[in-house]
């Protein structure tokens, strides 16, 4: 589901700013899915999950 995290100036600057990570998902995945896969990978609390 996820395929690689976005590594750009700005995707790093979210992270160590906000705290937020930018990923490219399939395009079929939800948000709940996404939300899931991070929680079950990483153990993180997802807050909020944004699809653009």
């Amino acid at each position: 589901m996820i395929r690689r995290f976005v590594v750009t100036e700005k995707a790093l600057r979210l992270a160590e700013k906000e705290n937020k990570i930018t990923v490219i998902v399939d395009r079929a995945a939800t948000k709940k899915q996404i939300a899931d896969e991070i929680r079950r990978l990483y153990g993180a609390e997802v807050e909020k999950v944004n699809i653009f």
